[in-house]
């Protein structure tokens, strides 16, 4: 990846392969993998985004559009199994819903978005792969007063809620073989 990528932006290591910017219309997956990052009644909390991933354009999520289970499989819930992380659910919103999180300035003059969802995918990668991140504009207004920190926290709550329950692997992906009552 050359520099940080923009909203909008396709970065894709076979552009052939590219399934281009991320529509609002797509609905975004989030892997779980820590049981504390679940409440009670199944709903994300808002520590399950690292502020240091979302920063650095680097808290991946998948595309549900152009992500078979076999990829989610291979790419993702696998590998962490090999590091003896466990998949505890995966949580889903529309792109749309998270880029319509805002933070107003201080003077509640400016509102900017607090996220971008972004298609980036390396050569070990899925190709539905992608990574949200803090929008960069979310620096001017650390100019104008804003506690930025104070900021980002209430934005990965109002993302955390905008994803909602954590579900099933076998509710996001049905098993076609079996009646629709046993999954």
């Amino acid at each position: 990846m050359t520099g940080r990528p923009r909203e909008g932006a396709s970065e894709h290591y076979d552009l052939a392969k590219s399934k281009g910017a991320v529509r609002n219309d797509e609905i975004i997956l989030f892997v779980v993998f820590k049981a504390e990052n679940v409440a009670n009644d199944g709903k994300l909390k808002a520590d399950a985004f690292d502020p240091r991933r979302l920063s650095k354009a680097n808290e991946s999520i998948a595309r549900l559009a152009f992500t078979p289970k076999s990829d989610l499989m291979t790419f993702v819930i696998d590998p962490a199994s090999q590091r003896q992380e466990t998949c505890v659910g995966i949580a889903q919103a529309t792109a749309e819903c998270i880029r319509e999180i805002e933070i107003t300035s201080v003077d509640r003059k400016r509102k900017c978005l607090a996220f971008c969802i972004l298609d980036v995918v390396s050569a070990n990668d899925a190709d539905g792969h992608g990574v949200m991140s803090f929008s960069d504009t979310l620096k001017t207004l650390e100019t104008k007063g804003l506690n930025i920190a104070k900021a980002k926290s209430a934005a990965r709550h109002d993302l955390a809620t905008r994803f909602s329950i954590v579900r099933t692997l076998s509710s996001i992906y049905p098993d076609p073989m079996l009646p629709s009552d046993v999954n």
